[in-house]
């Protein structure tokens, strides 16, 4: 408001003229030493010092005028612009909660990721496992395979003899009779 001290201020030392000529004013009416010419210059003084104050304050009024719709404008501006930082206030709120969630998010996905990673490794374990398992099933199997030849082979050859036995025993039995 310092503007409008200052206006005010000159508005006064307007009215009020100048230190010299309120000293002249001070004097009394009724000099008699003073000449009359002079009285009408002293008047056609003050009219000019009047006409003069009434242009200045004239001035200051519009200045002053001119403070007032500026005073305004900034007032209205200041109001718009204290809108816009309520509003971006705000929207820095929204941003830093979505940023917090994004970080949450991050932290839950990067959990995942990791129990994902484990679950891969003991996925690979296990197929490893099976792999041995099926190795070891597929040696069980030839194993079987073989012993069942080898029983089989036998029972052959145990036939085969039993065979060979009833016929060795029936030529026997015809070259006896």
């Amino acid at each position: 408001m310092g503007a409008l001290d200052n206006i005010t201020r000159g508005l006064r030392r307007a009215l009020r003229g100048p230190e010299t000529n309120r000293d002249q004013r001070a004097l009394p009416p009724g000099d008699a030493d003073a000449p009359r010419h002079d009285a009408r210059a002293e008047l056609r003084r003050l009219h000019a010092r009047l006409d003069q104050a009434a242009a200045e304050a004239a001035e200051l009024d519009a200045a002053l005028h001119t403070a007032r719709a500026e005073l305004t404008r900034l007032t209205e501006r200041g109001a718009v612009e204290q809108r816009a930082l309520e509003s971006l206030r705000g929207e820095r709120a929204e941003l830093a909660a979505a940023v917090e969630q994004l970080r949450r998010d991050r932290g839950a996905l990067a959990a995942s990721l990791e129990q994902a990673r484990a679950l891969q490794v003991e996925a690979e374990r296990t197929r490893e496992a099976l792999r041995e398992r099926e190795a070891s099933l597929q040696r069980q199997r030839d194993r079987l395979e073989a012993l069942r030849d080898q029983a089989i082979t036998a029972k052959v050859r145990a036939e085969e003899a039993r065979l060979k036995g009833l016929r060795e025993r029936a030529q026997l039995e015809r070259a006896q009779q």
